[in-house]
């Protein structure tokens, strides 16, 4: 029970970081608030986590090297993502990630399909088809072909792409090394690698200062979310975890609708709910 508590103030966490971006983005820049999520977190993690390697292989340096870029990238789109279109549109097409996983699997490396991935590959894409139900009226395609005429919601289809292939890499990562290690570890890398692009466009000092609560409630809530992320996986396996986390992204779709009055409220949080299912059925099938 334990790790579910764990994983679940994980999900509320994610989500209140997303809500209170959300509302700093109306007057802070996307990179400003991408560097106080890498940033702060990195100071708590390495007082809890204070591990060394005795050794790390040369492998890790070669697949940090891929994967950190693409984070950093991952981690800048998101916020241009939430700044650009409603939470409750693009919060929930994370979880096209693992169905990404499962028809690339299938595609590249050809593994075979199950039932329970198919099954769960169709309810994560009937799920988006509810999100943008609304559009139905242009045409029986119109609700799917809605997420890449979004700004938002095209760069959020984006940032779950990339996000299927850093799971990948990232999991390779941490078989070489201590966990608790690479969890303070890669984001100091991933902040070192953002500071001087935010630097160079942006004045993150006086970015945080223009919304000193939000700025405030953004770090700590993004640092609570990592420390229970880690907790969590401590005791339990990583895609149990991560099925009950993505309901950050029904929890997200919600803080949209009552807090920031974004409209379609019932068939978003249906879609929203639908897709969320889909990730647990793959997730707990693989």
């Amino acid at each position: 029970m334990q790790w579910f508590i764990l994983s679940f103030l994980t999900a509320l966490f994610q989500s209140l970081s997303d809500l209170f971006s959300k509302i700093a983005l109306r007057k802070q820049g996307i990179l400003s608030i991408s560097l106080l999520k890498l940033a702060v977190p990195v100071p708590l993690l390495f007082l809890l986590y204070p591990h060394f390697p005795r050794h790390i292989p040369s492998q890790f340096w070669v697949t940090l090297a891929l994967l950190a870029p693409l984070d950093v990238t991952a981690t800048i789109l998101y916020q241009e993502s939430i700044k650009y279109a409603p939470l409750s549109l693009t919060l929930p097409l994370l979880a096209f990630s693992p169905a990404f996983i499962i028809v690339t699997g299938w595609i590249i490396l050809g593994e075979k399909l199950s039932v329970v991935g198919i099954t769960g590959v169709i309810m994560v894409t009937t799920g988006a088809y509810i999100l943008n139900l609304e559009s139905l009226k242009e045409g029986i395609f119109a609700p799917i072909l809605a997420i890449f005429r979004n700004r938002g919601t095209r760069l959020m289809f984006i940032v779950a792409f990339i996000y299927s292939i850093n799971s990948v890499l990232g999991k390779r990562m941490v078989l070489m090394v201590d966990p608790l290690f690479f969890s303070w570890f890669y984001f100091l890398v991933l902040s070192i690698l953002l500071f001087p692009i935010t630097i160079y466009k942006e004045n993150p000092i006086k970015n945080w200062r223009k919304t000193p609560l939000f700025s405030l409630l953004i770090a700590l809530s993004y640092a609570a979310m990592i420390v229970f992320h880690f907790e969590a996986v401590r005791i339990i396996d990583v895609a149990y975890m991560i099925s009950i986390k993505r309901f950050s992204l029904v929890l997200g779709s919600i803080w949209g609708i009552i807090f920031l009055k974004e409209r379609g409220g019932v068939t978003r949080v249906a879609g929203s709910l639908i897709m969320f299912m889909g990730v647990v059925v793959i997730l707990l099938g693989a």
